[in-house]
């Protein structure tokens, strides 16, 4: 089971947490932190238009240029947009690398115009440490 042969289907989680653009800002904050959401992706009214996502990172900055006052914000005006996304067949080395290359730690994973994931950083770290893959000695 190496990074080459395994599949972004086979490590991704198979239910991200979305949002709408046009959802107040306050509220996407007081559901990541509630829900201890890292992210979420942000569907738009028509999936042509590209995916997006809301990090803590957009939020902080969104506070901070905006003194923390979020009122009257939405999630359009912090997310990423587009985002860099991934299809179910790819496999998880050359995903990592594209990624690492683009400086994004997570992706919507999407197949055709349909969400069908979420992929991070963290579920790769996750597939590295299984026993199977791990050559420690």
């Amino acid at each position: 089971m190496s990074f080459e042969s395994t599949l972004i289907h086979e490590v991704m989680n198979p239910e991200p947490a979305t949002i709408r653009p046009e959802a107040l800002l306050c509220e996407a904050a007081e559901r990541m932190h509630g829900e201890d959401l890292s992210c979420l992706i942000v569907c738009p009214e028509d999936p042509g238009q590209g995916w997006g996502i809301l990090t803590q990172k957009d939020l902080l900055g969104a506070m901070l240029d905006s003194g923390t006052d979020l009122a009257g914000l939405r999630v359009s005006d912090a997310m990423t947009h587009p985002c860099v996304t991934v299809a179910p067949h790819y496999d998880v080395a050359t995903s990592m690398q594209l990624m690492r290359m683009l400086g994004v730690r997570r992706a919507p994973v999407v197949e055709g115009r349909q969400l069908v994931g979420f992929v991070s950083f963290t579920d790769f770290f996750r597939h590295a440490m299984d026993p199977r893959m791990r050559r420690c000695a």
